[in-house]
């Protein structure tokens, strides 16, 4: 098998590929090329290509497998390291960090405050309208008071003068009637 004299690179030799790099390797190991695929989801394939290579150039051939214990065993096998190849990529692939349940509660964490976030901005976005709202209702009803304020004291200071007015006037009426009916207590 031509596969069993090529060189398998590890996983880490494949996290590191570039793009050229891995689509050549794919090729060389008989993978399809597919265009719209993630560049993890390549590197997957590639690792669980070469664990796979590996297992069957170590018992040689699938074929010299003689019972059928044996093939249960060694497809067991490749579907295990098909599952680890994927978790160990993914795990690196995300962070340098090993343990899966820190990166879970992590993500979980991340999503719970982005959530949390996104409530704040549009809490504060409807109290900025309200506040705003509640502003330009404030500086109107300022601006109608001194509206009315001017035009109630200038009423109010036509009705002092009007007031006024009528008090002189009534006072100089009592003037006159009181120097009226003092002549005419005089007469009698």
């Amino acid at each position: 098998n031509s596969n069993n004299s090529m060189i398998l690179p590890t996983d880490e030799e494949i996290l590191k590929m570039s793009p050229k790099i891995l689509r050549q390797k794919l090729i060389e190991f008989g993978e399809p090329i597919k265009d719209n695929e993630q560049i993890v989801s390549s590197k997957l394939r590639l690792s669980v290509k070469c664990k796979r290579l590996n297992i069957s150039s170590k018992s040689n051939d699938i074929n010299d497998i003689e019972t059928n214990e044996q093939v249960l065993d060694k497809s067991f096998v490749l579907d295990r390291f098909d599952v680890d190849a994927k978790e160990n990529l993914d795990r690196r692939s995300v962070c340098n960090d090993k343990d899966e349940a820190s990166l879970k509660q992590q993500l979980s964490m991340l999503q719970e405050q982005i959530k949390l976030l996104s409530r704040k901005v549009q809490l504060h976005e409807s109290k900025s309208n309200v506040s705003q709202n509640y502003t330009n209702f404030y500086k109107n009803l300022i601006t109608l008071n001194k509206k009315l304020t001017q035009k109630h004291g200038i009423r109010e200071a036509e009705s002092q003068s009007k007031a006024q007015r009528y008090i002189e006037h009534y006072s100089n009426n009592k003037r006159i009637y009181s120097n009226i009916n003092n002549k005419l207590q005089w007469n009698d």
